[in-house]
């Protein structure tokens, strides 16, 4: 039995919370990302997700968040949690440091679609140390 899941869409201009939506970044199969700034014009990324979603996969990734930030390896390889909220009957968020292209993105941008073998190198060194990370506080992927 497949899961779905509501994407929620929210409007330039909207405001959730402390936050004021600018721009969708991006869409996925569980959620949509939307680049935000608060009051002082900080931009950061602000995630969303259905209220009554059976996964709940947000409240995972801020627990997450929230677990490595106790630790020293919160900056290596993981965005930094800034804030995280509910719109009652509607959606849940957080909002986490804004970072640049995705990895899909710098490798579209490559000759041939295809990362050199140290970049790949490089990237996989990285996994395992963000999976390292992760297994240091508990979280075991």
């Amino acid at each position: 039995m497949a899961v779905t899941c509501e994407l929620i869409q929210l409007k330039d201009g909207q405001n959730v919370g402390d936050w004021t939506i600018t721009k969708k970044l991006g869409e996925g199969g569980f959620g949509a990302v939307y680049l935000c700034k608060n009051k002082e014009g900080e931009l950061n990324a602000l995630k969303v997700e259905a209220e009554n979603d059976p996964l709940g996969l947000l409240k995972m990734e801020v627990y997450v968040l929230m677990e490595l930030k106790k630790t020293k390896f919160q900056a290596r390889h993981f965005l930094g949690l800034k804030d995280r909220g509910h719109v009652p009957g509607k959606f849940n968020y957080v909002v986490m440091t804004l970072v640049g292209k995705s990895l899909q993105e710098l490798r579209n941008e490559a000759p041939m679609k295809k990362f050199s073998m140290g970049t790949a190198i490089s990237v996989g060194r990285q996994c395992l140390e963000a999976l390292e990370d992760l297994h240091n506080v508990g979280i075991l992927h």
